[in-house]
């Protein structure tokens, strides 16, 4: 098409006279085969009736002396740029593609598509803002029109990438799309009722996202002991399939049971194994994900994991410090949660941290904590929640966080310049959740 030569899309379903008739229909002089040995079969079934017409076959074992060698042919071409001057004569009007009837009324028929068709046919998807970052998955057979002008012409024009598939398939087609990440599908006839209609099944995504049980820290279950995929909407665990190829996990050094704690196993299926990201994220109608909270004890803040029992260990090292529950809180505007501490101090007579307190908590935490796990925020209580087996209750904590309005302990906050911990009043509230102080 670039040198402004006529191209006749044969349809690779043709055998005998059907085959024959298309090629001398369009007056060829060249032929081309593709691979496979189906092609090369019918091919050189009709060379006899195909006079005068050189064919060059891609497939290695040519067979028939008459057949040509077409990649031997594209290597002794020069790679340079083709001068314009080749294609002179052509115009709006020249026939660029002869794209075939279908053949209902007698034999197949050759059907003019003059270039200024193709070309127009080939800049209808910029209405929709078609880009070079776009990639086009087309299923469609290229001896058809759509296929062609649209989905290969749309493709050149906008400079985007092209995935194409053989043969259309039911099985594979969202598979296909999500592991090159298109864009832009394109469809005919009964493509979208025959997805539609397709049985359901589980996908290998990257990542699943599965309903989770807060009690027991452990993805709910259906009557049948399979794990249930949450809707748009909610709030689920991210899981992530071992067993595809895609991901793997070689486990912890030392115990095995510490690295069993990470794995799921007969998820969705016997038999399969899914990595625990200990991420829960909620997904919204249009399937954007938003994280939302660490399980167990761990929380995100600032792109990284904080474990609470380091934390909690840190604090309780000093020496006026009895116990420390250490949990994440949201911040107005923030991602993931910034850390808090509840402490309960060893003097009962004493309700809040004095000056001197707050300087050594704040050396301390500095010393030995990184700048991401540092508690921003510190809860003095006279005793700490816990639950009826002795561990620490942390759920009314992290409900009522930092809120003043609600909260009648001492408060205090981790100044984000000075890196020392200052009393909480109601005015750095403010400040603090409308983000003129940034944490």
């Amino acid at each position: 098409m670039k040198a402004g030569l006529p191209i006749a899309m044969i349809n690779f379903n043709l055998r005998s006279r059907s085959l024959a008739h298309c090629i001398l229909s369009s007056e060829a002089k060249i032929l081309i085969v593709g691979e496979g040995e189906d092609l090369l079969k019918a091919s050189t079934e009709i060379l006899d009736e195909i006079p005068g017409v050189n064919v060059y076959c891609m497939s290695t074992k040519l067979g028939d002396g008459n057949l040509k060698s077409f990649g031997s042919l594209m290597d002794s071409v020069n790679g340079s740029q083709m001068d314009r001057s080749v294609r002179n004569k052509v115009g709006f009007y020249s026939t660029c593609v002869y794209i075939y009837t279908s053949g209902t009324t007698g034999l197949p028929k050759p059907a003019i598509v003059p270039q200024v068709r193709m070309i127009v046919a080939g800049c209808t998807w910029s209405a929709f803002d078609m880009a070079e970052n776009d990639v086009t998955y087309i299923t469609l057979p290229l001896y058809h029109s759509a296929g062609l002008l649209i989905g290969v012409g749309n493709t050149i024009t906008s400079g985007a990438t092209l995935v194409l598939r053989g043969k259309f398939s039911t099985s594979h087609f969202w598979e296909d799309c999500r592991r090159h990440n298109v864009t832009v599908i394109q469809y005919i006839g009964e493509v979208c009722r025959y997805l539609v209609s397709g049985p359901k099944r589980l996908t290998n995504d990257p990542v699943a996202f599965v309903k989770f049980d807060l009690d027991t820290q452990a993805p709910a279950r259906d009557k049948t002991g399979w794990c249930i995929l949450i809707k748009p909407g909610e709030i689920g665990l991210g899981i992530v399939p071992l067993n595809t190829g895609r991901a793997s996990f070689p486990g912890y050094k030392g115990k095995k049971e510490d690295t069993e704690k990470k794995l799921f196993r007969n998820v969705f299926e016997e038999g399969d194994v899914y990595f625990n990201t200990g991420d829960l994220f909620r997904v919204d109608t249009n399937y954007y994900l938003y994280f939302n909270d660490r399980v167990g004890d761990t929380f995100r803040w600032k792109g990284e994991n904080v474990s609470t029992t380091e934390v909690s260990n840190v604090i309780s090292e000093l020496d006026f410090i009895h116990d420390a529950s250490i949990y994440g809180v949201k911040i107005p505007g923030c991602e993931g949660r910034a850390g808090m501490a509840s402490i309960h101090l060893k003097d009962p007579n004493q309700d809040r941290l004095s000056p001197i307190m707050l300087m050594k908590l704040s050396k301390h935490c500095n010393a030995a904590l990184p700048a991401y796990a540092r508690p921003r925020f510190i809860r003095v209580q006279k005793e700490l929640d816990l639950t009826s087996t002795f561990k620490q209750s942390k759920e009314n904590l992290k409900q009522e966080e930092f809120d003043i309005t609600k909260i009648r302990d001492p408060l205090y906050y981790l100044h984000p310049t000075i890196d020392a911990y200052f009393p909480l009043d109601q005015t750095i509230y403010y400040q603090i959740i409308s983000g003129n102080i940034p944490m």
